[in-house]
């Protein structure tokens, strides 16, 4: 939990954290686009930490879609070249 802060400061940010949830939900995304499916709604609000090991989960599939074609797969393997962009600028690259 975070630390609580004064009315009317800014919330202690943890970036370290901040950073792990994001390459979290990055790798997801990269998962799901691997196997053709694409969210459509990533947001804060759909995605879940367990509060037991920390684990980013991203939920709300409700308006995926199967892109399994030809033209989709093109876009999905640009999108997980930027997603590994991404991780490397925030040292997390594998």
């Amino acid at each position: 939990m975070p630390p609580p802060t004064l009315p009317g400061t800014p919330p202690v940010i943890d970036y370290a954290r901040a950073r792990a949830v994001l390459a979290q939900v990055a790798e997801a995304v990269a998962f799901l686009h691997a196997r053709g499916v694409i969210h459509r709604d990533i947001k804060p609000d759909n995605i879940m930490i367990d509060r037991d090991t920390g684990r980013a989960m991203v939920t709300d599939f409700g308006i995926a879609r199967d892109l399994r074609s030809a033209e989709a797969r093109k876009y999905i393997e640009q999108d997980n070249a930027q997603v590994r962009a991404f991780l490397a600028e925030l040292g997390l690259a594998k």
